[in-house]
């Protein structure tokens, strides 16, 4: 139901995507060690500690004082149960039980929240998940599932401010709640946390197209989509009253788990880098950010009979990995961003995607992990981003605004929630234009992932030099100390984001003391000149050339180049001694490029065109201030140049 949404199929699994490398953590009543979906015959859990050489649960902590070790009827056997749902696996121990978890190979972090007499809840919510947080040597989880809840319907809790909170602070760490069995009530605290992922429950096998009817409902008291998805709460797992049972429970709680144990197979195939492509790559792999497995979570939705997302019970969806995990021969591909930088100011980045066929539904989310409100706030979103996509006639769309559970134009942008999707069924094809803004940052930075699903090709970024600064404007002066920013220009049509430029030099006299610098996102045609890079010189000598290369980094992995580039000390680079003579109608229908050069003797010229690719690149001598350069056998259509470090967009035409 999860991985495929047809019978017999598990293909998620069938590719060895099964949690491997992969830390849950549970905070629940209990387990029962000794049951073979954990039991690890050479190491014994026979009290609270940690335990890295176990196959399965690598700690078994306290997380109260009146836990009391075990799982036990008091509670139902509760926690062996969702325990098992995440990660329970019987085989490496002999066990035939089919009833095995959703990521079979990943380990558990388990927090004992049980007591003799029944359920005890975490005195300190925020240093209950970082107790799982700071894990041990085996690891740390990078997911909390937690089927419990206390508190009013629909509100707004100190329990929320703390799960919000620690997301906040924690931006990889990704906490699961259960949305509550009390329907017709709504949501319960935690679960009406903005930044955690609460879970509705559906049916389960050919039935999992029906809501149950115990399921509470959303929304929360500001208007924010709750649930946030829904999987199957009708299920069986392991049983605590034995060493190898298994048996049937029903609740939200049972499709917390279930949902959770899924995030953890994306999250193996984001690090493993099997978005590249489809396949294994795990150079191309990365660690990805909490709202990233969050989108793409709710990017696998899909509707179910007689329901049109969003939903009051079904949130986005009952969640399905196939509509989001790409693998070879498929015709939904998969792109994705994690940007880890984000926003510091009020701006947009614009990029394109083409579709390539209407046949395969169009689906863009946004998700971004939000600043922690305050009590009394009227709404609890700080940091308002907004999704806006635009079809090639140009028809604008908003994120959440739908109808028939489907994206239609015009309305407003959302600002209550901090998951914006847009979903069309058969897009046009052609170019897209998406759109991320910042319209409201009172606490920056806001970092921020975008999943896009469909028939879609992207092209790569190009990064390119577009100017030296110091504090004493583009110089670098002898026995001089303070920050030189190097500013990027993105000449392609495509999104750079989670920037990073190492700068390096070759002269003993000049030393960088922070080689790193970072960028905003950068959309086409944007530049920035990033964090910058302090250092300090000794007596250079007037005039004296300083080499420097630029290593860049951009798409987590995905992008790298390396730009080189000299600066003269008490002297700089002055672009303002170039000007395109035609530059006013920026339309060119000759055989070259006519260029107005004051001051320099040679010039270093690239053409590219315009996804980025460099055409051509040479050196030029220069004999008189006006000089040409040839542009015959460029194609028709827009290209940038860019002339030593100034960089202008023309447009070729026969």
């Amino acid at each position: 139901v999860t991985q495929t949404w047809q019978k017999d199929n598990r293909k998620i699994w069938d590719y060895g995507i099964k949690g491997n490398g992969e830390i849950g953590s549970v905070g629940d009543s209990g387990v029962r060690t000794t049951h073979l979906m954990f039991l690890d015959p050479d190491v014994e859990i026979g009290n609270f500690g940690d335990y890295p050489q176990h196959r399965k649960i690598i700690a078994y902590r306290k997380g109260s004082e009146l836990s009391h070790f075990g799982d036990e009827s008091a509670n139902h056997y509760h926690g062996t149960h969702v325990s098992g749902t995440v990660c329970g696996y019987d085989d490496p121990v002999g066990g035939k039980d089919l009833n095995d978890g959703m990521a079979p190979e990943a380990k558990l972090f388990f927090i004992d929240l049980g007591s003799i007499s029944g359920f005890s809840l975490p005195p300190d919510m925020y240093e209950y998940f970082n107790t799982a947080y700071t894990g041990n040597e085996a690891g740390r989880p990078s997911i909390s599932s937690n089927s419990w809840g206390w508190g009013g319907y629909g509100v707004y809790s100190s329990s929320s401010l703390n799960v919000d909170q620690f997301m906040w602070d924690h931006k990889d760490f990704l906490i699961f709640f259960a949305n509550g069995n009390d329907s017709p009530n709504r949501v319960s605290p935690p679960a009406t946390a903005k930044n955690c992922v609460s879970v509705g429950a559906c049916q389960n096998g050919e039935n999992a197209n029906q809501i149950t009817s115990f399921t509470s409902p959303g929304p929360t008291n500001d208007g924010r989509i709750k649930p946030t998805v829904t999987a199957p709460g009708v299920l069986v797992s392991a049983y605590g009253g034995s060493d190898n049972g298994s048996t049937f429970m029903e609740g939200t709680s049972m499709a917390t788990p279930c949902v959770a144990g899924s995030a953890l197979l994306i999250r193996q195939y984001i690090r493993e880098g099997w978005f590249h492509g489809g396949v294994k790559n795990t150079d191309k792999g990365f660690s990805p950010s909490a709202a990233l497995i969050k989108a793409m979570l709710i990017n696998s939705c899909q509707d179910t009979s007689g329901y049109f997302s969003p939903d009051n019970k079904w949130g986005w969806g009952r969640i399905n990995l196939d509509n989001v995990l790409y693998f070879p021969g498929e015709d939904r591909k998969l792109f994705i961003i994690d940007d880890t930088v984000g926003f510091n100011d009020l701006y947009t980045i614009n990029f394109n995607i083409d579709v390539l066929s209407g046949s395969t539904p169009l689906k863009f989310t946004l998700v971004w992990t939000d600043a922690p409100p305050s009590l009394s706030s009227e709404k609890q979103i700080v940091n308002d981003l907004d999704l806006t996509v635009y079809d090639p006639e140009g028809n604008k769309y908003y994120g959440n605004v739908f109808s028939g559970g489907f994206s239609v134009s015009g309305g407003n942008p959302d600002r209550t929630n901090v998951e914006e999707n847009v979903w069309i069924p058969i897009p046009d094809t052609g170019t897209w234009t998406v759109s991320v803004s910042a319209v409201n940052l009172p606490q920056p930075p806001q970092p921020f992932a975008l999943v896009i699903t469909g028939d879609i090709s992207q092209y790569q970024p190009n990064l390119v030099f577009n100017g030296m600064t110091t504090d004493h404007g583009n110089k670098l002066m002898p026995s001089d100390s303070g920050t030189l920013f190097v500013s990027l220009y993105n000449a392609s049509q495509n999104l750079c984001y989670n920037i990073t430029a190492t700068l390096s030099t070759d002269n003993p006299k000049v030393h960088i003391l922070d080689s790193v610098s970072h960028y905003q996102p950068l959309g086409s045609e944007m530049s920035s000149k990033g964090s910058g890079f302090s250092f300090k010189t000794d007596d250079l000598k007037d005039g004296e050339r300083i080499n420097f290369t630029m290593k860049i980094t951009a798409n987590n992995g995905d992008y790298n180049s390396e730009i080189n580039f000299f600066v003269k000390t008490n002297m700089g680079i002055n672009s303002e001694k170039i000007k395109i003579i035609f530059l006013k109608n920026a339309i060119v229908d000759r055989d070259e490029l006519p260029f107005l050069i004051n001051g320099y003797k040679k010039i270093h010229y690239r053409i590219f065109s315009i996804d980025g690719r460099v055409i051509e690149e040479k050196n030029l001598s220069i004999s008189q201030p006006q000089t040409t350069i040839p542009i015959k056998n460029l194609p028709a259509g827009p290209h940038f140049i860019q002339v030593n470090n100034k960089i202008f967009k023309f447009v070729k035409i026969k």
